[in-house]
């Protein structure tokens, strides 16, 4: 079995527990709305209240809301074997061999995080075009293993500058997370 490095993706606890409360509280309002919805006994019987309606007509809305809150809570789970890294989000899973791949780093603005710009490796396939984006705020000894998966089967120096450029540039980012820890 090839040694698996899984890494941890989620910005921070907190986006990810205001996710998850979210997405409980939107599946929770249509039930509360359908119980609310039918009369109770102590209510005149020809009586309907309209709010009870446009809720039961918003129910749909608010349990997509719901669901996607709560997938994105649990969204990105990413891992790096041998050289191949692997995303799982949503959307579905993508792949990407780091040794093969045209390499660059992209500032990305978070959702939340108003101005704060956090660097991603974005890898794209040389045969389909895809592209792979991932996070590149990790811990220091996750950062060296990815730059070390991106030269492993890369020629030394002069082969592919830009990866050397880019692998250089994660351990840069390594040094830099292991000094302010």
């Amino acid at each position: 079995m090839k040694d698996r490095l899984y890494f941890s993706t989620n910005p921070s606890l907190g986006a990810r527990l205001f996710d998850l409360l979210a997405g409980i509280c939107f599946l929770l309002l249509p039930i509360c709305v359908l119980v609310g919805a039918f009369p109770s006994r102590h209510e005149h019987r020809g009586h309907r209240n309209h709010f009870n309606v446009a809720g039961l007509l918003m129910m749909p809305v608010m349990f997509t809301f719901g669901i996607f809150f709560v997938v994105r809570s649990l969204r990105a789970v990413c891992w790096l074997t041998g050289s191949t890294l692997r995303v799982r989000g949503p959307q579905g899973a993508q792949s990407a061999d780091l040794s093969r791949s045209y390499l660059h780093i992209r500032q990305v603005e978070e959702d939340g995080r108003a101005g704060e710009q956090v660097p991603y490796l974005v890898a794209r396939d040389p045969v389909t075009g895809h592209e792979v984006l991932q996070s590149l705020r990790l811990t220091a000894g996750e950062l060296d293993r990815l730059a070390g998966a991106i030269l492993v089967a890369r020629p030394p120096e002069g082969g592919d500058q830009e990866a050397h450029d880019v692998a250089e540039a994660i351990r840069r980012l390594a040094h830099d997370t292991a000094s302010r820890t």
